[in-house]
């Protein structure tokens, strides 16, 4: 009742005033003898619009309190919630994944300008004992961006069973372009898991 007296103050105000200036004028034309009937239909097409406004008001507070209502059956679960936070939290994982392949990319291309063969990425022996080499020292930054990952993997979802979590790190037999596949492959499963997050968290929310 409060909130609701705070929000139309203005125009009961304003009621009040128009109301109180209609009877002081009636009042007053009495005394003196005058007419009444303008000032009686004035004062009737004075109530006739502060009734519209009146209703208006009504309608506008029903259809509010009838929109909260609805906003609140639609509200999202607490199962909803959770499905929508794990899909993005698994996009966002899925867009690292795919900034890693981009940043391997790059380091295979300054082996290649520099007439270098790349070794095995992730091997356990492809690292130099003394990394002074520019293409070396781009190597070892996406290594420890790859470990860096898994790592991150591991917490947020550690279910994953794609190639790349299970085989983890350092990982022999491999060269650039299957670790390249790897990852790519990776990002296509963390996105697609994503996308099935968010679709039972729409079925969820539909009933």
């Amino acid at each position: 009742m409060k909130d609701w007296l705070a929000k139309y103050s203005i125009p009961l105000c304003a009621l009040f005033l128009t109301g109180l200036n209609v009877y002081l004028n009636l009042q007053n034309w009495k005394k003196q003898g005058t007419n009444l009937m303008p000032t009686a239909i004035s004062a009737v097409f004075t109530f006739l619009l502060w009734a519209v406004l009146a209703i208006a008001i009504t309608q506008f507070v029903s259809r509010n309190r009838k929109l909260a209502e609805r906003l609140r059956e639609c509200g999202l679960k607490g199962d909803v919630l959770t499905l929508i936070k794990k899909a993005g939290t698994l996009e966002s994982l899925a867009g690292r994944a795919e900034w890693l392949s981009q940043y391997l990319e790059e380091v295979w291309h300054e082996f290649l300008k520099d007439k270098k063969n790349m070794p095995n990425p992730i091997g356990k022996n492809s690292m130099p004992d003394v990394i002074d080499q520019w293409t070396d020292k781009q190597l070892w930054r996406f290594r420890i961006h790859y470990q860096g990952y898994l790592g991150s993997m591991a917490v947020v979802d550690p279910e994953c069973g794609s190639e790349l979590m299970n085989e983890g790190f350092p990982h022999e037999g491999e060269d650039y372009l299957s670790v390249l596949r790897k990852i790519k492959a990776h990002t296509e499963i963390m996105r697609h898991r994503a996308n099935e997050l968010i679709s039972s968290a729409t079925a969820s929310a539909a009933k």
